[in-house]
């Protein structure tokens, strides 16, 4: 007896142990279109391809304290991830949500967070102390840009939560939920440079290198409200609730008396025995327990009569 299950996807959600009002689903996947959790690698888990292409990078302890989990960025015109995709190069109404660690004194001259032909998000000087966030929006050839930047400055060593809102003609900057500061612009974001975007470096040139960690780099075609940036903040900074995925098998027309051993496999052609083997008491019959699962959308089962 086989059973083909569970080839349909069943999306996870997290909601904040600590957040006064619960954390819709759809906050984390509306608009969404990239995410990069750095995760040992450097994937878009959007479902939308953008992956990244890494340079003289590596993993490190992310902010929960889990090891490759967060990318590192030594600092210098080697070390960035570029993402060869038009699909970052938004027009208004777009956010970028990012986690950050600098490292004091290290990278060169203003480092970007990332940065592509019409915005990016950049810290202050390398020499600055406590840095300032910058979300930098370029306008048509001629025109300048607008620089948006936060009221305070975020200490180095210590992870922070920056959102920057395109919203309409005004760009917001957020510092760890909170509004930090907002400026009027009335024009478009201009890619006819053509820059292919990038992550920690300026995409226009080798020099602005970011020095520090990077972790949960989210990008949306949509503006997030005051109030979603700061559900998200809460949801990625404190301990959270996330579904994981499992099965329990129920059988049908059993041969009652008869032992059975039920086995799994991922490809249809090598089968391991999943619990101890069985006795049917009644033709229908509920596996006793539910298992974690894995591989979700290629899982094959089939129940085995044993001697």
């Amino acid at each position: 007896m086989n059973f083909k299950h569970l080839s349909f996807p069943v999306a996870a959600f997290a909601l904040a142990l600590a957040s006064s009002s619960p954390l819709r689903a759809d906050i984390l996947t509306n608009g969404l279109v990239a995410f990069y959790p750095f995760n040992g690698n450097f994937n878009d888990e959007s479902g939308n391809g953008n992956h990244g292409t890494p340079n003289n990078v590596g993993f490190a302890v992310d902010r929960f304290g889990r090891t490759n989990r967060a990318v590192s960025f030594a600092g210098n015109s080697s070390s960035f991830v570029k993402v060869t995709s038009t699909n970052l190069d938004l027009p208004p109404d777009f956010t970028v949500s990012v986690w950050i660690n600098y490292t004091a004194g290290a990278g060169t001259e203003g480092p970007r967070i990332i940065s592509t032909s019409g915005y990016e998000i950049t810290t202050d000087s390398v020499f600055v102390t406590n840095r300032h966030i910058n979300f930098d929006n370029t306008l048509a050839s001629g025109s300048g840009f607008t620089s948006d930047s936060s009221s305070n400055g975020i200490v180095a060593g210590v992870w922070s939560h920056v959102v920057a809102v395109r919203v309409g003609n005004e760009s917001r900057l957020y510092i760890n939920g909170n509004l930090a500061g907002s400026v009027s612009t009335s024009q478009p974001p201009d890619y006819s440079r053509g820059f292919v975007p990038e992550i920690g470096g300026n995409s226009g040139n080798d020099s602005d290198n970011y020095a520090g960690l990077i972790d949960d780099l989210r990008i949306y075609n949509r503006a997030l409200p005051a109030n979603e940036v700061a559900q998200l903040y809460v949801v990625e900074s404190v301990p959270r609730v996330d579904l994981v995925k499992a099965v329990k098998p129920v059988f049908f027309y059993l041969t009652v008396g008869t032992n059975y051993q039920l086995q799994i496999s991922g490809d249809f052609n090598t089968w391991t025995n999943q619990g101890a083997v069985f006795t049917a008491t009644n033709s229908n019959m509920i596996y006793p327990q539910y298992w974690d699962v894995d591989n979700w959308n290629s899982l094959y089962f089939r129940l085995q009569s044993v001697p």
